[in-house]
């Protein structure tokens, strides 16, 4: 039936299920564009009291709701706010932890005085809540549980 399709076992470790490979060629995948990637709330929003009232906001500004497509339509609408105020408000997030890490790397080689010690307790702070977003950006996005709970196979 797929004359072009190949399979085999994986090597697999600390687990008893083995992962199987299956390989078709010939068959291309289709691929969204970044322009059409759909819309992702994130969690770390929640935090920042601007969320609220964006929400509000758009939620108030756009029509009655009379129908399914008027409401699809209303949460478009309220995503792309969403979005817009992020990307604002955060910017890259991936950029801004490579910012403050040079920044931090640059103040430890700097020489030490007390000045210092106080910018680099600040950069390490904020590093920290950048990666505490990043990690619930990525945990998000994997849909599991693997941080919370062991395999249990």
């Amino acid at each position: 039936m797929f004359p072009k399709c190949k399979s085999g076992d994986l090597r697999y470790c600390f687990s008893v299920h083995r992962p199987v490979l299956v390989t078709l060629e010939g068959i291309q995948r289709g691929r969204k564009s970044n322009k059409h990637r759909g819309f992702k709330f994130e969690p770390f929003w929640l935090k920042e009291e601007e969320c609220l009232g964006v929400v509000s906001q758009t939620w108030k500004e756009t029509w009655l709701s009379i129908s399914i497509k008027d409401l699809q339509n209303k949460l478009g609408r309220c995503a792309e706010e969403l979005d817009f105020w992020s990307k604002k408000k955060f910017g890259s997030l991936r950029k801004n932890i490579e910012v403050k890490q040079k920044d931090l790397n640059e103040m430890l080689e700097a020489e030490y005085n007390a000045d210092n010690s106080e910018k680099i307790k600040k950069l390490e702070n904020e590093l920290e809540g950048l990666l505490v977003r990043e990690e619930l950006y990525w945990r998000q996005r994997a849909r599991t549980d693997w941080m919370c709970e062991e395999d249990r196979n």
